[in-house]
């Protein structure tokens, strides 16, 4: 069974737009009001948006296997990029530039090749619900899609919705499996579709809370502070934090917030721009707690402080610190 446009769009999640562009499908985590306020304003990260970070398909079938004509092109400063396959919850394969590397530090300094790529995944037989996560540091478009031996495909619709916002980490980086992600694995412990606005390298951005998008969430995820922490002053920040919250709450009065102060990192001891890491925390908290709605979180040791949890040993995350983080995040909050 060929899977045309609106079976496609019928069956993804955590896209805001799906749309048939130069021969293929297209999904946008973005709005278009959100793309331009960074082509604008942010044009250095600009190309991120176009990134497929929390995008999903989602569906029942019968099909046995799924097979992808697809194209993928850079869309973050990683230059390696997957989607993970899952039938009945277990790991059937995937689809990718990146086939057999490990979660060591070199994996984020090679170079992998972007194009156009075929891949089959077998699913296994009889009825099975299936899910597809797309990747986080790519454009992953869709040029022709195929479950074999189908007979039906019937699109499977969470009741809840999370909307995500933060920096590298909470887009994915550096995950070589998108559906090891924390934001991922969160969204579903909450039974929620998750729609990914992170961006590497971002910080506080009070302009991105305003752009509100057309739908309530139930849940709303805030993830920002250590890029704020090393690139701005203390003033600067404190202002961008708490006007960021207060957007949030105006635009989505009655969803439930977590605010997510940052992570351990291996330089938080040496002081940047002049103030402490520990100020990230307290800032965030404050600003956050003004509203009822908000709960504060402190992320800091949900990840043990240890170099082999980090892809580059420092900051960003790899498959391993998720899994410690996804456990500690989602223990925290799913009650």
């Amino acid at each position: 069974m060929k899977l045309g446009f609106d079976k496609l769009k019928e069956i993804t999640l955590g896209a805001v737009r799906v749309e048939e562009t130069d021969g293929a499908v297209a999904f946008f985590r973005f709005t278009e009001e959100q793309q331009r306020f960074y082509a604008t304003n942010k044009d250095g990260l600009y190309k991120k948006t176009f990134a497929t970070a929390g995008v999903k398909m989602r569906f029942k079938t019968d099909g046995t296997a799924l097979r992808l004509k697809y194209r993928a092109r850079q869309a973050s400063s990683r230059l390696f990029f997957a989607a993970d396959v899952f039938a009945d919850g277990a790991f059937r394969g995937g689809f990718g530039n990146c086939s057999g590397i490990k979660s060591d530090a070199n994996y984020i300094k090679q170079s992998f090749p972007f194009g156009d790529f075929y891949g089959e995944v077998f699913l296994g037989e009889g009825e099975k619900e299936v899910s597809v996560y797309f990747p986080w540091s790519a454009v992953m478009e869709i040029t022709e899609a195929e479950l074999v031996g189908a007979t039906f495909v019937s699109a499977v619709k969470p009741t809840k919705k999370m909307l995500v916002f933060g920096d590298s980490i909470t887009q994915g980086y550096d995950a070589i499996r998108p559906s090891k992600r924390y934001a991922a694995r969160l969204a579903d412990a909450l039974g929620a579709e998750e729609i990914n606005k992170a961006i590497g390298a971002e910080i506080f951005v009070p302009e991105l809370a305003a752009l509100a998008d057309d739908f309530k969430p139930d849940y709303i995820s805030v993830a920002y502070g250590t890029n704020d922490w090393s690139k701005t002053e203390f003033s600067d920040f404190k202002e961008r934090c708490e006007k960021f919250f207060f957007n949030l709450y105006k635009n989505y009065k009655g969803s439930k917030i977590f605010a997510l102060a940052p992570l351990w990192r291996k330089d938080y001891a040496v002081p940047r721009m002049g103030w402490e890491f520990e100020k990230v925390a307290e800032t965030i908290k404050a600003a956050a707690e003004k509203y009822e709605s908000t709960e504060f979180i402190d992320c800091f040791g949900f990840i043990p402080p240890d170099e082999n949890n980090f892809s580059d040993r420092y900051l960003h995350t790899n498959d391993k610190g998720f899994d410690f983080y996804a456990e500690n995040l989602a223990s925290k909050i799913v009650k």
